[in-house]
């Protein structure tokens, strides 16, 4: 008994240098979204445990519409730690380190299924406090984190999955299925429990034991992270293919566009102009050439779903997912720009060159240019992709229950200059892009799809008074980001003032 109890402390002291090891990358934005997410949990708790009637309190619906916003919030966050705390693992897990070090690969996994458990068990007790749906939530959260590590660790999967997202509603349903499904009725317990269990399941095959396989996916995931990070060597790796499955259709088709202007610029006659061999540091993502396959990649899924529902023998599935994109897919476009400070990390190299050539402006100058690309390249892929999901909306009479999707749509791009404000900023100064700056950009997405939401749903406001108040607030706040951005220390090469990027800026 003693030598099993000191087994199981040894095991639990291995598994939390684990988490410890995790939570020292997450750095200050782990502790600003630890704090956040204490606070929000916080607050639900109080919504739950007060009673009614105390003076201050909300009322009872605006009480429960709070709290359904505080664990929202609270999710997110927790996706986010689980995110980095699966990435963190999935780079510690080496084969070599897999197979040479004892008890390194139990480690990992005890620590993946503890998270789970606690994550799981915290989803359980607020859905017990708040006579919620227990059962569906526990089955929710369990396949939620198995899915997301799953993916991290496959991602040529998270491809297969979104087919057959798209393909299955688009089937006549099969007896099997049919049974499947009534069994699940008749016995909701059973196939929960079934259910956390193959995603606990999941999440142990992740952390690979060694062998050539576990060196492919290590190999994937190593130049994924550097690129995601912007480092140059990791994103050779990419454009070479040494490292399949890590890219994107958007992504491939924006190297080959870029790679074919790229040629073009450089071997017209004559020369080219300085103003377009200066967008070759925009790098492929931020170029034009990325702007324009994004926005290929996004129409594809908009029109795919509402051009299947004319063949389709259950036409009004593929409807109700093209009415999905409509929606879905222009704050896919908002959120584009996630990706662009890592871009621009990445060819800094080309950026101190390139200040080099005669005609290149210079200081301000180069700011103000660099600010007004920026502005152009983001505006106009907004633009366009709010008219084609109107096209589509009005061409196909789409339209969602809860809010009219054309107002949505027309919100969204009203208030996308804000997104700008963290465009326009002190880039001299940027660190290697490792997940900050990502979380500012996706906080930024989620407040401008959230106003856009309650504005043309609940408030049953249009989107020109909302285009009109968003242009009334962005003034005074465009002016002063622009003044940062264009008074800032010369833009290029990015990181040239920061102790992250002076050593690496143009070596």
């Amino acid at each position: 008994m003693t030598a099993a109890l000191a087994g199981l402390s040894a095991e639990a002291r291995h598994a939390g240098r684990v988490l410890v090891s995790a939570w020292r990358v997450c750095g200050r934005g782990g502790r600003i979204g630890a704090g956040l997410l204490a606070v929000l949990l916080a607050i639900a708790l109080g919504l739950l445990v007060l009673p009614d009637g105390i003076a201050g309190l909300p009322d009872a619906k605006l009480r429960k519409l709070l709290q359904i916003v505080t664990l929202a919030g609270s999710a997110l966050i927790a996706v986010g730690f689980w995110i980095r705390l699966v990435t963190n693992v999935l780079q510690q897990n080496h084969p070599q380190l897999a197979r040479t070090v004892p008890g390194q690969v139990r480690a990992l996994r005890a620590a993946l299924l503890c998270v789970s458990v606690s994550v799981g068990a915290t989803a359980a007790l607020f859905m017990l406090a708040m006579n919620g749906p227990l059962l569906g939530v526990l089955a929710a959260v369990f396949i939620t984190l198995a899915f997301m590590a799953t993916i991290l660790r496959w991602p040529l999967l998270g491809f297969g999955l979104m087919a057959l997202s798209w393909a299955a509603p688009l089937l006549e349903p099969s007896a099997a299925t049919h049974h499947v499904l009534l069994w699940i009725k008749a016995s909701p317990g059973l196939a929960v429990g079934l259910a956390i269990a193959l995603s606990l399941l999941l999440q142990v095959l992740v952390v690979m034991t060694g062998g050539p396989r576990h060196v492919v996916s290590h190999r994937r995931l190593a130049a994924l992270a550097g690129g995601m990070r912007g480092d140059f060597m990791a994103q050779a790796w990419l454009r070479k293919g040494q490292a399949p499955g890590a890219g994107n259709a958007g992504l491939q088709v924006g190297k080959g566009l870029y790679g074919r202007w790229l040629r073009q610029t450089l071997q017209r006659p004559g020369g080219s102009s300085v103003a377009a061999r200066l967008a070759l540091g925009l790098g492929p993502l931020t170029h034009w050439t990325g702007m324009v396959s994004g926005l290929l990649v996004a129409s594809a899924f908009v029109l795919l779903p509402l051009l299947l529902a004319w063949v389709s023998p259950v036409a009004h599935a593929a409807r109700n997912m093209g009415v999905s994109m409509v929606v879905i897919v222009p704050l896919m476009v908002l959120g584009s720009v996630i990706g662009w400070p890592t871009a621009m990390w990445g060819t800094r190299r080309e950026q101190a060159l390139l200040r080099l050539l005669p005609g290149v402006p210079q200081g301000r100058r180069l700011n103000r240019w660099l600010a007004i690309q920026l502005a152009l390249q983001f505006l106009a892929g907004v633009l366009v992709m709010a008219a084609i999901s109107v096209v589509c909306i009005r061409r196909f009479d789409l339209d969602f229950q809860w809010a009219p999707v054309e107002d949505f749509v027309l919100g969204c791009a009203a208030l996308s200059p804000f997104m700008l404000l963290t465009l326009w900023r002190d880039w001299s100064v940027l660190r290697a892009p490792t997940g900050g700056v990502q979380v500012l950009f996706m906080v930024a997405l989620l407040v401008v799809a959230g106003t856009a939401w309650a504005w043309v749903g609940d408030g049953r406001g249009h989107w020109w008074t909302l285009a009109g108040l968003s242009a009334l607030l962005f003034a005074p706040l465009g002016v002063w980001r622009w003044r940062v951005a264009v008074r800032a220390p010369v833009a290029w090469p990015v990181g040239r003032g920061s102790s992250g990027g002076r050593a690496g800026a143009v070596s």
